[in-house]
């Protein structure tokens, strides 16, 4: 009986396995089959220092680093094992697949003209850290306070912004789950631009 057994797992390897047709059926066909798509939502890296790219290969540009525990926001589109992940500092990204593994988490796309600040704490006593503009998609951790969520930006930050100025996402990412602020409104403070002389 072990005899047999090694046989078979032998022409396998070695891609001596017959089909009906009597046809050698080649090892690469009995290879474990590409991951089912990704749904869209969050996501945590569990590899070190994961490159994402501007396309779905290493041979498109690096567009950024990310490290173990990161979440991403992923679209739900894939290709020859990779995902579209979204950035915080606006567009997408690819990241090989395998890195990946399904996490719990909200997904937030900033709604205000023209943009959203995000914060050191949950309150506008809180120390400005930034902005990100309108359109941008970026993963919440669940934390909420009051009228402020926890976001994780691409750079590994942990930050906050106003739910005046962002919107969860449903569970498709295709639409707001609820209303989100009027076109027109704006932050509370929105980046003073520099004046050039």
């Amino acid at each position: 009986m072990r005899s047999t057994k090694r046989f078979i797992a032998v022409a396998i390897a070695t891609g001596l396995v017959s089909g009906g047709s009597g046809a050698a059926i080649p090892a690469s066909a009995l290879a474990a089959p590409e991951p089912l798509a990704r749904k869209p939502g969050v996501y945590r890296v569990t590899t070190q220092a994961v490159r994402t790219h501007s396309g779905p290969g290493s041979t498109y540009g690096v567009t950024g680093v990310h490290k173990a525990g990161m979440l991403l926001a992923a679209s739900g589109r894939n290709s020859k094992g990779w995902t579209e992940v979204f950035l915080s500092t606006g567009g997408s990204a690819w990241i090989k697949s395998v890195h990946l593994t399904r996490a719990t988490g909200t997904v937030y796309k900033v709604q205000a003209q023209p943009g959203a600040n995000f914060r050191s704490g949950p309150g506008t006593n809180f120390r400005q850290k930034g902005f990100l503009k309108h359109g941008v998609i970026v993963p919440g951790t669940g934390n909420t306070k009051r009228k402020w969520a926890q976001l994780l930006l691409s750079s590994g930050e942990l930050v906050w912004a106003s739910t005046r100025y962002i919107v969860l996402m449903n569970a498709t990412l295709t639409a707001p789950a609820h209303a989100g602020p009027p076109a027109a409104d704006a932050p509370e403070d929105p980046p003073k631009e520099k004046r050039t002389r």
